[in-house]
């Protein structure tokens, strides 16, 4: 048994086991340094092959606790070949295909080990971090992680529906009609309904603490509390009504 000085313990039935203290990462080391900020304890979750993948951390909030998974956003082919043209030539074409893709690719991974949790009766937070660096630039800041592509990433890509009518040979009429949902669900009433929100960390600029921007999950079995993550750059959002009704749509909360 291993218990934290918040009340947290863990119990293994064997003796062998790892913690992810010693591999941290820029995004891990950046959400203690948010937790130490707002007086959060991160506890980090030990794993090893017993555990198969686990969460990246418990966090004691005051009275209130949540598991998070962090992801980091690291460079691509894409990436690299983006930089490239851009270093060449000053500009680039080259987009993220289909729009999302990243954040879709995060909740799919981060998904494996939150739901060994989900039992927990836990808010489950997926917390993302944008460490996209070529040659020591930072590419696109911010921009694969906006709100629209969160939308796209979370709850499936927008499809335009549209009503084609030939009233002749050589005149064709073409009407948008509607917009609705495609592929690329992560989110939906029964699937992954155990991850709370999807949460944006930022680094504070000119000597700020880090902040979080937090999408809660229209879903979620358990919201994310409200006055968690309540810093003074930290910034909430929800869908004001459902993702199919609201495309590209948050309102902040």
């Amino acid at each position: 048994m291993v218990q934290c000085n918040c009340g947290i313990s863990f119990r293994y039935n064997y003796g062998w086991m790892t913690c992810k203290k010693n591999m941290k990462t820029k995004s891990e080391l950046l959400f203690e340094k948010y937790c130490k900020s707002e007086g959060y304890t991160s506890v980090p979750i030990p794993a090893g092959p017993e555990q198969g993948k686990t969460p990246d951390y418990w966090v004691c909030c005051g009275d209130d606790k949540i598991i998070a998974e962090i992801k980091e956003l690291s460079p691509n082919s894409d990436d690299k070949l983006h930089a490239e043209e851009c270093k060449k030539q000053g500009w680039t074409l080259l987009e993220e295909s289909p729009p999302g893709k990243r954040i879709y690719n995060a909740i799919t991974d981060g998904a494996k080990q939150l739901a060994q949790f989900k039992h927990q009766e836990l808010p489950c937070v997926l917390i993302l971090y944008d460490n996209i660096v070529v040659d020591g630039e930072r590419l696109r800041p911010s921009q694969l992680l906006e709100p629209s592509l969160l939308d796209f990433g979370m709850y499936g890509l927008q499809k335009v529906i549209l009503s084609v009518r030939r009233p002749s040979y050589d005149d064709t009429d073409i009407r948008v009609t509607g917009n609705g949902r495609g592929g690329k669900r992560r989110m939906t009433s029964n699937t992954r309904e155990y991850i709370s929100a999807v949460s944006i960390l930022c680094e504070g600029q000119n000597g700020e603490e880090p902040y979080l921007y937090s999408f809660h999950n229209w879903f979620a079995n358990i919201p994310l509390p409200q006055h968690l993550f309540r810093g003074p750059n930290d910034r909430h959002f929800a869908k004001p009504d459902h993702p199919d009704k609201c495309l590209q749509k948050w309102e902040e909360i």
